[in-house]
């Protein structure tokens, strides 16, 4: 053993910064639509929709390629009996895909597809949505997970805001008429996150929807 093997020397401390997260922050985010996914989830096989926003690339966030890629958004949208299609209830799905279809011009594509069942019906909403770019309201509900240090980290499940959530990019910034409320669209950890007290939260709120 030499007789330097164990001296104090030799490093020097630096401080690493923060890496950006991969999801996308809450806020109002111009984002493009990547994609549209079906999903059953859960003992009954609850079906829904995940509309997956990216936003433009962020410094310092990559893949496994090396690429520079831009923060998610996974925004859950059910299909079940009790949210997808309520006359005058605007926070239920198929309401939100119109309006969506709306803003981005694509109101007769939308209205054209029949699906043969719910997979066929998201397969072919997503065709028509995919690669779209708008403006989004994001918002989102609380949740938390442990480090390796025993520490609870409380982060944000981005997803998209209930009402108001979508514009166009053609209208100048000047002139958007999105409002982003962080105490009315970010779901703070005490509150249930049941489906029944989403779609009853949601409920709620219908007198302030623009549409």
């Amino acid at each position: 053993m030499s007789e330097n093997s164990f001296s104090g020397g030799g490093y020097t401390v630096t401080e690493q910064a923060a890496k950006p997260g991969k999801s996308m922050k809450p806020g109002i985010q111009e984002a493009v639509i990547t994609d549209i996914v079906y999903k059953c989830v859960g003992q009954n096989n609850s079906k829904l929709l995940e509309v997956i926003l990216t936003g433009p690339p962020v410094e310092g966030l990559v893949d496994n390629k090396g690429n520079k890629i831009g923060q998610v958004s996974k925004s859950t949208m059910w299909m079940t009996p009790g949210a997808w299609d309520i006359p005058g209830k605007m926070w239920c799905t198929k309401a939100k895909l119109t309006v969506m279809a709306d803003k981005l011009g694509l109101t007769s594509q939308f209205e054209a597809i029949n699906g043969e069942n719910e997979e066929d019906f998201v397969n072919k909403v997503a065709t028509i949505f995919k690669g779209k770019k708008a403006r989004f309201v994001i918002g989102g509900e609380e949740d938390q997970f442990e480090n390796d240090k025993g520490e609870k980290i409380t982060f944000v499940r981005p997803q998209m805001a209930t009402f108001g959530f979508i514009e166009s990019t053609d209208v100048p910034l000047n002139e958007s008429k999105l409002k982003f409320n962080e105490e009315k669209m970010i779901k703070k950890l005490e509150v249930s996150d049941s489906v029944s007290d989403d779609i009853a939260n949601s409920a709620d709120a219908d007198e302030a929807s623009p549409w």
